[in-house]
């Protein structure tokens, strides 16, 4: 009877303790969930990919909070470590997030749990007071290793050098690097109290000062782009982990470069990447990564979620959401080369001032107009936010310098206006310019001529020593576009060609 009475105890014990058990969290086991380039998209876009005729809804933060939610839950079930890594630029870049100053943004972030952030060259865009207090609203450690004050030396506020997690028993070092180009792509009174260390010997510096506290990973948090990355896994020894922005690749497999793991989840929050590590004794010994694109079929939107953002979606919706004009079929744009939208922006500069000339740089155009009604948010969606227009006057020689420079990278090409521009690209770079006219005429090489460009393309090397230069601040970009757009009973897409591929003379054989 005693012996069992014994055995009743124990197993009631046992079942007992089996309901109440949940697996150890074992920090050899270590799961990264990054994001890169959200820049302030905070709502579901369209997956023309799918379908272009109806397309499904895909990304966003209520999406995202579903899929963070999940992760979170299998890592404790499974008892796995979670980070939540995002590789910068995610303040700025939309409608939505850039008439609110960020503020959107920041909440979502914080209402996804984001553990750290590296600082992206856009994050400026909005203002640095402004991006101050977003930053200091952000509950996530924004690493900023290379990035100081020129004067004192000293960090940018709210941000950190360098970062040791203890996990349990793992030991992760973590820095992050800007690209120390910055001050090319940023408006100069944005940059003019910054420095922006270089990047490799920045690395070099961070991985030494982290072996020295003994660290079992070191995470370098980048927002330098791919070729960038490459070149820092393969010139800095002893980073395990490179978790990557600013280049806006899509990594469907990681790459693997002196012994260094590199990812990168695309961008606009549309993915989201998961990067597993398995340790044995302190030593990372394998690794999984996968990419996950959030369509609304198997993400639903968070309700939870959607509450939080809803109150900034407000004050901007009616705003956004008016109609401005129409257009007779869609007007695409496209980043990086020349576009239909290209040739109309560029167009509407030129005119609005009377200039020579108009050039718009080539990531210049976001997105593409829709067919049919176009709104407010529609014109603000489709080029930079708070670009202001600027006149300079240039010579024919620094014109046909500016044609040089963007024919070295044809798949990066200015967006223009006033001429068309006749080339050939097997000739030398620097020497690639045939022919260019402006109403018909050659250009003259001394002359001097009016050229219409944004604030932000007037900072860059090529175009800074005009002879003359004359800003006006009231002319914000976008605003013109909603002006012309209003004046017109219906916007033609402008198809003409402006740069020409010079064709060869055919031998004639007798």
């Amino acid at each position: 009877m005693f012996n069992n009475s014994i055995k009743y105890l124990f197993v009631i014990s046992f079942l007992l303790i089996g309901w109440s058990f949940h697996p150890p969290v074992q920090a050899q086991q270590l799961t990264i969930i990054h994001t890169n380039d959200i820049h302030g998209d905070i709502v579901a876009g369209e997956a023309f990919w799918l379908n272009n005729s109806s397309p499904s809804k895909v990304g966003g933060f209520p999406k995202f909070s579903t899929y963070m939610k999940q992760q979170r839950q299998a890592a404790a079930d499974e008892g796995r470590q979670l980070l939540y890594l995002d590789g910068g630029d995610f303040l700025s870049g939309t409608p939505e997030s850039d008439l609110l100053d960020g503020r959107p943004l920041i909440a979502g972030l914080n209402a996804t749990g984001l553990d750290f952030a590296v600082f992206g060259n856009h994050e400026i865009d909005l203002g640095i007071e402004n991006l101050k207090q977003r930053l200091q609203e952000l509950e996530a450690t924004v690493l900023a290793t290379n990035l100081r004050y020129k004067t004192e030396d000293q960090l940018f506020d709210h941000t950190t050098d360098l970062v040791v997690l203890e996990l349990d028993q793992l030991k992760i070092g973590l820095f992050g690097l800007i690209h120390d180009n910055t001050p090319a792509m940023a408006l100069p009174r944005l940059v003019e109290d910054l420095i922006f260390l270089p990047e490799i010997e920045t690395a070099r510096d961070a991985v030494d000062r982290l072996k020295n506290k003994d660290v079992d990973l070191i995470i370098a948090l980048t927002h330098i782009g791919l070729e960038r990355d490459r070149r820092l896994a393969r010139q800095v020894d002893g980073i395990d982990v490179i978790a990557g922005g600013h280049s806006h690749h899509l990594l469907f497999n990681e790459e693997i470069v002196n012994n260094t793991i590199i990812i990168q989840a695309g961008g606009r929050l549309r993915n989201a990447g998961r990067l597993d590590l398995k340790f044995d004794e302190n030593q990372l010994v394998d690794h999984n990564w996968t990419l996950e694109t959030l369509y609304a079929t198997d993400y639903p939107p968070d309700p939870e979620m959607q509450e939080i953002l809803q109150p900034y979606l407000d004050q901007v919706k009616s705003f956004l959401a008016e109609s401005i004009g129409q257009t007779s079929g869609s007007i695409k744009g496209y980043a990086n080369q020349t576009s239909p939208l290209g040739n109309l922006i560029t167009d509407i500069m030129r005119e609005k001032i009377n200039s020579d000339f108009a050039f718009m740089n080539p990531m210049g155009v976001l997105e593409s107009l829709p067919a049919g009604p176009v709104t407010r948010g529609d014109l603000i969606r489709s080029v930079r936010y708070g670009n202001h227009l600027v006149e300079l006057k240039l010579t024919g020689d620094q014109i046909l310098e500016i044609f040089e420079r963007t024919l070295k990278y044809p798949d990066r090409l200015y967006q223009f206006s006033g001429g068309v521009l006749k080339f050939d690209p097997t000739r030398p770079r620097g020497n690639r310019t045939v022919l260019l006219t402006q109403n018909g005429q050659q250009l003259q090489s001394s002359s001097t001529y009016t050229v219409a460009v944004s604030d932000f393309v007037a900072a860059q090397p090529i175009f800074n020593s005009p002879v003359q230069r004359k800003d006006y601040s009231d002319y914000i970009i976008w605003k013109l576009l909603e002006e012309y757009f209003s004046e017109q009973s219906t916007v033609e897409p402008p198809y003409s060609e402006r740069y020409l591929q010079n064709q060869p003379a055919q031998s004639t054989v007798n």
